[in-house]
């Protein structure tokens, strides 16, 4: 039996459409990176400096290789977290702003107001920190809340 892990969501969920990664893989793949990174440059430079090694030889070819690669993954996991802060940030303003928009159309001061629009509002909040650990619920409510359409308050 494997060991239980902090988060109960998988780290990487495959669906029809592609793979999903929560934020915790992109982590993990990060430290894993940086790990082997510093790890084989270490073990290349006791391989060229210690036993007398070259760079010419096969095996420091390879492993210079294989940093190379790792070094470019690391970049490419920058951009793939920089994507996902991306999506949650347009997903969180999104949702709020159909929300928002909702309640004032409807004449509300305050989204709880309506129960209906309000348990719907929970429903979407449960969805958004089901893929966004770092989700915060009272920013949420309160961005839904402001005064103006477009968050610009008119006090």
């Amino acid at each position: 039996m494997s060991e239980k892990t902090m988060s109960t969501q998988p780290l990487v969920t495959i669906t029809k459409s592609g793979i999903v990664l929560r934020p915790e893989a992109v982590n993990l793949l990060h430290a894993y990176t940086r790990y082997f990174i510093q790890h084989s440059r270490a073990k290349l430079d006791e391989y060229l400096f210690d036993l007398g090694g070259s760079l010419d030889d096969r095996i420091a070819a390879e492993a210079q290789q294989a940093i190379c690669r790792a070094v470019d993954l690391l970049r490419e996991l920058d951009e793939a977290d920089d994507h996902i802060g991306r999506v949650y940030d347009r997903n969180f303003e999104m949702w709020a702003q159909v929300f928002r928009q909702t309640r004032i159309e409807l004449g509300l001061e305050r989204i709880e107001d309506s129960p209906h629009l309000y348990a719907a509002v929970k429903i979407m909040i449960a969805m958004l920190r089901a893929e966004n650990p770092k989700f915060n619920e009272t920013k949420f409510i309160d961005y839904i809340n402001e005064r103006s359409l477009y968050g610009i308050t008119t006090e």
